[in-house]
């Protein structure tokens, strides 16, 4: 089934149409529940303002992406890793997390500086 330059509004209920393609569409505040989207791809998606819950993301990869001002809550982020991104202003529980990564930096030049027979200084401590 193909919908071109059409303004209505679908209700898709209890349905498969997995493999569909969506180009330059409006969705604005559509709502999707109990919707599989496993292995979608969004690209030049706009998803601000938008209210995720009880949504799994696990093994998703995201790059490039805005997520400033959201907030996470009630969220597994065992094993997520972030990298090379913009973290300034970035709180977890309400602590900056550029301090922490100075906090953590700090202590580990401290140890690479400690003499292996100073008090403190175990086997375990080196690098």
């Amino acid at each position: 089934m193909e919908i071109k330059d059409k303004r209505e509004t679908l209700e898709i209920e209890d349905a498969v149409v997995a493999s569909s393609s969506f180009s330059d569409c409006n969705m604005a505040n559509s709502k999707f529940n109990e919707v599989n989207l496993s292995s979608s791809r969004f690209e030049e998606t706009n998803l601000s303002s938008s209210s995720l819950r009880s949504v799994n993301l696990s093994s998703a990869t995201m790059v490039d992406v805005n997520m400033s001002g959201s907030v996470l809550r009630d969220a597994n982020l065992s094993n997520l890793r972030i990298q090379g991104s913009l973290i300034t202003g970035m709180t977890i529980d309400g602590v900056k997390v550029t301090d922490l990564i100075a906090a953590y930096m700090a202590q580990n030049k401290q140890k690479e500086l400690r003499p292996a027979n100073a008090p403190g200084h175990s086997a375990g401590d080196a690098a």
